[in-house]
């Protein structure tokens, strides 16, 4: 492979075949920090469920953008409610749709992102941008 070639992951979600580009720089490998916003209204049970999946898409080796999209909602199924995560990113574009049953209190119609700025991680609201 020669410098500028992308390489690529494959594999398949809800039988659609997906294609991710492979990580080239890595992303998210410093300290982590959450704005007051988020300490005060997002209990611990989803902000840990949140950089877990971050920690997925690396040890995947998925090629992450400095800026992650959280989009949180709640399902219901069998007469319980589950929480939704819907997590994305514009460059190398994905979407992975996680679906979390054992969270005590599920969060609805609420958007956080974590940002990447090089020296930290920080999960935060856009509202505190």
């Amino acid at each position: 492979m020669k410098e500028g070639d992308n390489e690529w992951i494959t594999f398949f979600l809800f039988n659609t075949m997906i294609k991710i580009e492979k990580e080239t720089h890595p992303m998210f490998n410093n300290s982590r920090f959450r704005t007051a916003a988020i300490n005060s209204s997002v209990n611990l049970e989803i902000q840990l469920s949140l950089w877990r999946l971050i920690d997925d898409c690396k040890a995947n080796k998925i090629n992450l953008d400095y800026l992650q999209i959280f989009i949180l909602s709640v399902e219901i199924i069998n007469g319980k409610k589950i929480q939704k995560i819907t997590h994305t990113q514009e460059k190398s574009p994905f979407c992975f749709i996680n679906i979390i049953e054992r969270i005590e209190y599920p969060i609805d119609n609420l958007t956080i992102w974590v940002i990447d700025d090089g020296d930290n991680s920080t999960m935060l609201f856009p509202s505190d941008y």
